[in-house]
C-alpha cells in the first residue's frame, strides 16, 4: 500500500507518473484485459474494478507531481490538463461498468 500512497502524493516524479505509472501500466491492463476477457467476464470486471481503484491514485499522483515539477511549465499544465480528461475517463468508464453490471 506504501506504493499506492507515494504514487498519489507524486513521489516519483511527473514523467515516471505519467509514462510508466500511467501509460503502460494502462497498456499493459488493457492487454491482460483483452486475454481474460475470452475467457471469463466476471475475472475481467475484477480487473477493471482493481484498475479503476489504481487509476484513482495514478490520477491524483499525476496532478501533485505536476504541481512539483520543476521543468517546463507547459508540461506540468499538460498534465494537469490530462489528469482532468483522465478523471472525466475514468468516471465515464466506471458509470458504463455499473449500468452494464446494474442494468
Amino acid at each position: 500500500m506504501n506504493f499506492l500512497l507515494k504514487l498519489k502524493a507524486g513521489d516519483y516524479g511527473l514523467a515516471k507518473t505519467y509514462w510508466l505509472y500511467g501509460v503502460i501500466v494502462n497498456i499493459a491492463y488493457r492487454l491482460i484485459d483483452l486475454g481474460v476477457t475470452k475467457f471469463s467476464f466476471e475475472l475481467s470486471i475484477v480487473l477493471f474494478f482493481i484498475m479503476a481503484i489504481y487509476t484513482f491514485f495514478q490520477i491524483f499522483g499525476l496532478w501533485n507531481a505536476a504541481s512539483r515539477y520543476e521543468g517546463l511549465k507547459i508540461w506540468a499544465v499538460i498534465a494537469k490538463v490530462l489528469a482532468v480528461l483522465g478523471a472525466m475517463l475514468y468516471f465515464l468508464g466506471l458509470f458504463a461498468m455499473l449500468s452494464v453490471l446494474f442494468a
